[in-house]
Order: structure tokens, then sequence, then C-alpha cells
């Protein structure tokens, strides 16, 4: 069967009560499931990756160990972070503790 050209879909995560959408095997975390907000960055997303072509853009490609800086990996994974650690659509204080903690390794 061929491919479809469909945009990847909105989900309902359950045991955050979030909702997600998976891009080139990405989870992002868009807030409250069916939240205005969660449906704002759902179409950011899916616009972005109509623009692609719904190929990965540059910044999403994997990159060899030996390219990346630690302020890369801290960056990335504090993006990661942000959507990871919410509680009702909120950052939780462990966003902030990951924050402080990392400030030393910049």
């Amino acid at each position: 069967m061929p491919r479809t050209n469909r945009p990847p879909a909105y989900r309902h995560q359950k045991a955050r009560d979030c909702a997600v959408v998976t891009i080139h095997g990405k989870n992002h975390y868009l807030g409250r499931y069916a939240s205005p907000e969660s449906h704002e960055r759902y179409g950011r997303l899916i616009a972005q990756w109509q623009a692609n072509g719904g190929q990965p853009s540059a910044s999403e490609l994997p990159t060899s160990l030996a390219e990346i800086s630690v302020n890369e990996v801290i960056l990335r994974f504090l993006e990661y972070a942000s959507g990871y650690y919410l509680k009702n659509g909120q950052p939780t204080g462990e966003l902030s503790n990951i924050s402080y903690a990392l400030k030393i390794v910049e």
C-alpha cells in the first residue's frame, strides 16, 4: 500500500492528559488535550512539517556525537523537559530545578 501525505495525527496521551503528535519519530507534547493552545501548537508544527514537504529539517536530523557540544545537549534536553514536566498544562517545579542544576555545566 502506498504511503499517503496525511499529516501526523493529533492524539491524546491519557497518562498525562495531554495532546501529543509524533513527527519523524519524536513526540511533541502540545499541552492539555483539546485546549485551544494545544491545537495552535499542533497547527504550527504541521505547517512546518508541510513546509518541509514532510521531510525532517536539518535541525531534526541526527548529528554524530563528535559534532554535538555540551550546550547543544543541554538545550535539547531543556526543550524536551519543557514538554515532559507538565501538570495541568503548566510546567512543574522539576523543570526549574533542572534548569538551575544545569547552569553550572554551561
